[in-house]
């Protein structure tokens, strides 16, 4: 009879990611995704020549700023503790960022006055940055095979 059981090395332990140093990094990664988009978008704006849209990218982005910085603190607060709170803290982030981000642009177009198009089209493209920056952020840090 053929022993055909393959003999193979113990598997090594993973390594535990380094989660204070994504939570160091993060708010400063968000802030350079934010900054970028804003350019692109206002490039946008200056093809588009549409004096309504820089009214509406007035509110997209303050609404937008406020949502990014209040979407992390449920992050920061998953990573400062286990890898399990991490990840429930991110799913969290992305729901308080998109809540305050329509809220925020909804209230701008009803009662400011904002145009509605501009405004919530101008929301999504900080939305999906920040959230692009911040899923790029975590995954790189909690994926050890990323790091080869």
């Amino acid at each position: 009879m053929i022993d055909t059981v393959a003999k193979s090395t113990p598997a090594q332990p993973i390594a535990e990611p380094d989660l204070s140093l994504v939570a160091a990094k993060l708010p400063m990664i968000i802030a350079v995704a934010f900054v970028i988009a804003g350019l692109l978008l206002i490039g946008i704006l200056v093809l588009v020549n549409q004096p309504e849209w820089w009214r509406g990218m007035l509110a997209a982005s303050v609404v937008s700023a406020i949502a990014a910085a209040i979407s992390l603190l449920p992050i920061l607060w998953g990573l400062r503790r286990d890898l399990h709170k991490a990840a429930a803290g991110f799913l969290a982030g992305i729901g308080v960022r998109m809540a305050i981000s329509l809220g925020g642009c909804t209230l701008a177009v009803l009662v400011g006055g904002y145009p509605a198009v501009p405004t919530m089209l101008l929301m999504m493209g900080f939305y999906i940055t920040v959230l692009a920056s911040e899923t790029w952020a975590m995954s790189s840090a909690l994926w050890p095979a990323a790091k080869k």
